[in-house]
């Protein structure tokens, strides 16, 4: 969904790998998350590690995947909306 090419697998295999141990994410959380805010995110621009970022910070503060994903996905639509609430 990022666009990344196969020469970059350790790359997200570290990314991800990271996430995990210095957060609330498990393998399983990143799995859900990023099927919900992983092409909006790409879409503007943000990279893997912004995306496994906003969901470590996320699940650090007691949000479930969904939830996180969800709110993730709505904070960027936000930020790209120049009459949206965060503009």
């Amino acid at each position: 969904m990022f666009g990344l090419d196969a020469s970059e697998s350790q790359r997200v295999a570290d990314v991800l790998s990271k996430s995990c141990s210095a957060s609330a994410l498990s393998f399983e959380y990143l799995n859900s998350g990023m099927a919900t805010i992983g092409p909006v995110a790409n879409s503007f621009g943000l990279s893997l590690e912004d995306v496994t970022g906003l969901l470590g910070v996320l699940a650090n503060a007691g949000f479930d995947a969904s939830s996180a994903a969800t709110a993730g996905r709505n904070i960027i639509l936000n930020l790209a909306d120049a009459n949206g609430k965060l503009a």
